[in-house]
């Protein structure tokens, strides 16, 4: 009985230190694919963002501001935007640049003409993301999507895009356009960026898009590389939560002639 005893304790004591060694193995495997996942994203976010990082010029974020409904508050600002900037500022610190956020209700890109721009959030209460789609459009060929601001949607050919809200009253379904440029103004070192949603969910997800979507970000590095592009995306929600991003419609900018 007694070698039986101690043979059984030896195995549980072998069984226990085989259940360490795996969940050991378990927690370096997760851990090292944790870190491959991250520098992945800043490998990809590096290539997405190169314009903006590889040329000595301070990038400067704008937000959307709206009007206070009390006659002497602040401007609002989007909690969603807020989020999309933290993305934006997070990523850029990680590759070693500096994204500042512009404090400024009245700036409009002649302000900024000595830095590199990233608008966030729609035409519609952004001038500068305003100022950016009508210099677009004035340079470039037409793209086969434009933003309808009457509207408050992304006409395709032969589609209207626009918000679809769940049972529940949350966003179930919503779109967004990103457009990244060069030499917007005559300059061939400054770039912008303008990325907006229909919603403010739209906004952080196009953003994110473009600092923590591996697949998204993979998909424009090896089509575009530095190139100027603008592109639709489609982005669905479960209970406010995004779960899918989805790359509906992406078009090199050709200068007209």
């Amino acid at each position: 009985m007694l070698t039986l005893f101690d043979i059984s304790i030896v195995d549980l004591i072998k069984g226990v230190v085989i259940d360490l060694i795996k969940l050991g193995i378990a927690f370096l495997a997760g851990y090292f694919w944790a870190k491959i996942k991250i520098f992945k994203n800043y490998y990809l976010a590096k290539n997405i963002w190169r314009p903006f990082i590889a040329k000595s010029r301070q990038a400067s974020v704008v937000l959307t501001t709206k009007p206070s409904p009390n006659h002497s508050g602040t401007p609002k600002v989007s909690l969603n935007e807020v989020q999309a900037f933290s993305e934006i500022r997070n990523t850029f610190s990680g590759l070693g640049a500096d994204a500042k956020l512009v404090d400024d209700p009245s700036v409009d890109l002649e302000k900024l003409s000595d830095n590199h721009v990233i608008s966030i959030g729609g035409p519609k209460f952004n001038n500068v993301s305003r100022e950016i789609l009508a210099r677009v459009s004035n340079k470039y060929e037409i793209l086969p999507f434009s933003y309808n601001e009457a509207a408050g949607c992304i006409e395709t050919v032969n589609k209207r895009l626009e918000s679809v809200i769940a049972d529940d009253k949350s966003l179930a379904t919503d779109y967004g356009m990103v457009i990244r440029v060069q030499g917007l103004n005559g300059k061939p070192m400054y770039s912008c960026l303008v990325a907006f949603g229909l919603r403010g969910l739209g906004t952080w997800g196009a953003v994110k898009a473009l600092t923590a979507d591996s697949d998204s970000m993979s998909k424009i590095d090896s089509q575009f590389g530095t190139k100027d592009f603008a592109m639709v995306l489609e982005f669905k929600f479960l209970e406010n939560k995004l779960t899918h991003t989805k790359i509906l419609a992406a078009n090199m900018l050709v200068p007209t002639s």
